[in-house]
């Protein structure tokens, strides 16, 4: 078998970084023989395992970001502020508000959703 014969294409290697990552070590040992064999012979395959490797290592060292407590509520209660008579009958959201809310209200007793404050209406979203 020759070398060539032995090797994965450029495009392949791509595939198997996307699906297995930068660590050749987590990929398939047929995969991971071929994708050595490669690496060997291509500087764009070792450009390529480079960019993976520090695109996982940033995201390894990136910080966790929650949202505020209470958000879901807030954005909730915003979204319900409009008054329906703002809107023109015609628009697509005419009477949505009430809709939704009617919607939330019959899921409270079953779902044990929360009030998102200042509009009666109940949430079962969580952040």
């Amino acid at each position: 078998m020759t070398a060539k014969e032995a090797c994965m294409s450029l495009e392949a290697f791509e595939d198997r970084l996307d699906q297995f990552g930068g660590s050749l070590a987590s990929w398939p040992a047929g995969d991971r023989k071929h994708a050595e064999t490669l690496l060997s012979m291509s500087e764009e395959a070792r450009a390529l395992l480079a960019e993976v490797t520090t695109m996982e290592t940033y995201l390894s060292r990136a910080v966790q970001l929650r949202a505020p407590a209470g958000l879901a509520d807030r954005i909730a209660a915003r979204a319900f502020q409009q008054k329906q008579t703002e809107l023109h009958p015609s628009h697509p959201a005419y009477g949505l508000a009430e809709q939704i809310s009617e919607s939330f209200s019959s899921q409270d007793a079953t779902s044990g959703a929360e009030t998102a404050p200042g509009t009666g209406l109940t949430t079962d979203i969580t952040v």
